[in-house]
């Protein structure tokens, strides 16, 4: 169980000294749910297939984390905002992938800033009651707390 961060992000990060403001930039970000295994680094492209993306409202709105700066390298989900996605296909979920909105996920790159993370029943970076995700359904996330590896 281990956030990945792009090179994009940690450049950010270390320049900024904000976790929040380098994952939200101007417009907030947003995690899409694949299949499969992660791909060796977030500068990758994303593998497997995308399963949902989660937005606030399920409009395509970047979410935001509380306050900056985060108690313990915990980040938590902003309370006021309804994180939420519309299954686009069925699947097991495997991976997740943080990004910004501009940054489809899709492309190689090592500005951008991403954040990969693994997905299980129990143990994981995102633990979900069922990695099956079936197409058509709501996917929503009621909470949800980040710890951020220490030495960005």
């Amino acid at each position: 169980m281990t956030l990945r961060l792009s090179t994009g992000f940690v450049n950010e990060a270390q320049a900024t000294g904000s976790v929040k403001a380098t994952m939200e930039g101007a417009t907030g970000f947003l995690i899409d749910i694949y299949t499969g295994n992660r791909p060796a680094s977030p500068d990758m492209p994303a593998t497997g297939s995308k399963l949902v993306t989660v937005s606030v409202d399920d409009a395509g709105t970047g979410m935001h984390f509380e306050g900056d700066p985060p108690a313990s390298g915990v980040m938590v989900k902003e309370s006021s905002e309804n994180w939420s996605g519309t299954i686009d296909l069925s699947g097991t979920a495997g991976y997740f992938r943080m990004r910004r909105i501009a940054d489809t996920g899709l492309a190689q790159s090592a500005t951008d800033a991403r954040i990969d993370g693994t997905i299980a029943s129990s143990g994981a970076d995102f633990n979900l009651s069922s990695l099956s995700l079936i197409a058509n359904a709501p996917f929503i996330i009621s909470a949800a707390s980040f710890t951020f590896p220490q030495g960005l």
